[in-house]
């Protein structure tokens, strides 16, 4: 294998840009910077500006069932000695992008994504704190604390052209996500609550502040699907959610999600009696939570979520009552953790157990014959129950022999030639080696299980084989002949 320029254009496909891109030179040190940024008497305002990061997100290869290349949001510095930079996923979505950060309006900067959590809305992005110079910017205070409706709070944002703003409003409610199911599968907020307030400045983002200027939540866009449309609606993602991730890589250390592999949602106390609910429990969850009494229910499974059924009814975790799903992550204990349920009327304990995810994404895409091959994403995991074997297709190119073959996204190919591939290195050396202009038999699934016989002619001139992968020093091209 040979590693590639990833600038270098390859006959019809289209020249991306992919990795490391050369930084920008540094200004000179002790050099004052002249920022576009005019003064603010606010208290908030002086506090929350330095902080405060344009982020433009461009996308080469659309993966993981993105809808679009190109992103625009505003992030929060959350350590300036190490160059570490909060954002939302609306604007982050995918791990193979190129990151910008302009920087008090005047300075931008290359940036890397060292973080995707698999589904609180939240990346964290990494940059060289000496490419800055003298730039005014300083990390935010973190306060995480509980949110309840009617606590008075501030919105400091940005708005397109670094406009900064600060706005008194005050908590309207702090209720469970629930968006709309993508398709094809895409990343989709869950297992978060949002915090909406009762009045907003439509915003690339930023900050919910206390009367202290102290971040008590990311103020966030999460993207959602409305039939043909995508849409994005402004929402707090509490600080407790993200708050023990950024001190990790304070410390230099790197996070891991202990991921369940469950969407949950909720129901009444009302519904859960109706289900069989006994009046003992149904009082003291009451008693725990009087003010939303509700109860968490499963309503989503990916299939390596073993011992789980949908519709169970989550009671205790660890032990104790719990009506939200940050109560079942800080009960788990090793990575697992004994939860109480409610199934069929029939009160249970289940000792379930999770994966680890590292909030890499998905770091290895295979081109071939015109279509882009991955392992089955998260969202695809979590939304459709995708078992985790097989490539899965993101996207193919018109006019290409995946194309001409109706080898479609958002399905996964099992075979090839009669061999099964499991993963990508199993379908590379089930294709290895055809000359160009040779047939393929390929056996696909689609999202809803149906199975389907193909034959690909390749096209090795116009649509060669060569694979993306992220390594230490970004993302890489390697040819496959």
């Amino acid at each position: 294998m040979v590693r590639h320029d990833p600038l270098e254009p390859r006959r019809r496909l289209r020249p991306l840009a992919l990795g490391r891109r050369p930084p920008p030179p540094a200004p000179p040190p002790r050099t004052p910077v002249t920022t576009n940024l005019p003064p603010s008497d606010d208290v908030r305002v002086q506090q929350v500006q330095p902080s405060l990061v344009t982020v433009t997100c461009n996308i080469p290869y659309k993966i993981d069932g993105i809808h679009a290349t190109r992103f625009v949001g505003a992030g929060l510095v959350v350590d300036a000695r190490r160059g570490l930079v909060l954002v939302d996923r609306n604007t982050v979505p995918i791990a193979l992008a190129d990151i910008t950060l302009t920087v008090a309006g005047a300075v931008e900067i290359p940036g890397e994504i060292a973080f995707l959590h698999p589904h609180h809305n939240y990346a964290i992005l990494s940059y060289d704190p000496a490419l800055l110079g003298d730039t005014p910017i300083r990390a935010v205070d973190l306060a995480p604390r509980p949110l309840h409706p009617g606590d008075p709070v501030w919105l400091v944002g940005l708005k397109s052209g670094h406009r900064v703003f600060a706005q008194s409003t005050a908590v309207a409610a702090v209720e469970a996500v629930d968006l709309p199911l993508p398709r094809p599968p895409r990343f989709r907020a869950m297992n978060l609550e949002r915090i909406s307030l009762t009045s907003a400045t439509a915003s690339l983002g930023g900050a919910i502040v206390d009367s202290e200027a102290r971040v008590v939540a990311l103020w966030a866009g999460f993207s959602y699907q409305d039939g043909k449309d995508h849409r994005v609606a402004e929402y707090g993602i509490a600080a407790d959610l993200f708050a023990e991730a950024v001190e990790i890589f304070r410390r230099g250390e790197s996070p891991i999600v202990c991921d369940l592999g469950v969407e949950f949602g909720t129901v009444t106390l009302a519904e859960a009696r109706h289900r069989g609910l006994s009046p003992e429990t149904a009082a003291e969850l009451e008693g725990h939570d009087p003010l939303r009494r509700q109860v968490l229910v499963v309503q989503r499974l990916a299939a390596f979520a073993r011992g789980w059924q949908a519709g169970d009814l989550v009671l205790r975790a660890g032990g104790a009552a719990v009506t939200s799903v940050r109560e079942i992550e800080r009960s788990l204990r090793g990575g697992r953790v004994t939860v109480h349920l409610l199934r069929d009327g029939q009160e249970l304990d289940l000792e379930v157990e999770t994966r680890p995810d590292d909030g890499r994404g998905t770091d290895r895409v295979l081109h071939w014959a015109g279509a882009l091959l991955q392992a089955p994403h998260h969202a695809a995991l979590i939304q459709r129950a995708v078992p985790d074997e097989g490539v899965y297709i993101s996207l193919y190119w018109y006019g290409s022999p995946a194309s001409r073959s109706r080898l479609r996204a958002a399905r996964r190919i099992v075979a090839a030639e009669d061999r099964p591939t499991p993963d990508i290195d199993s379908f590379l050396a089930a294709v290895a080696g055809k000359p160009d202009r040779a047939s393929v038999r390929l056996k696909t699934v689609d999202l809803d299980g149906k199975v389907d016989l193909l034959t690909l002619r390749l096209d090795l001139e116009y649509f060669p084989t060569y694979e993306l992968r992220r390594t230490r020093d970004g993302w890489v091209r390697i040819e496959h002949g």
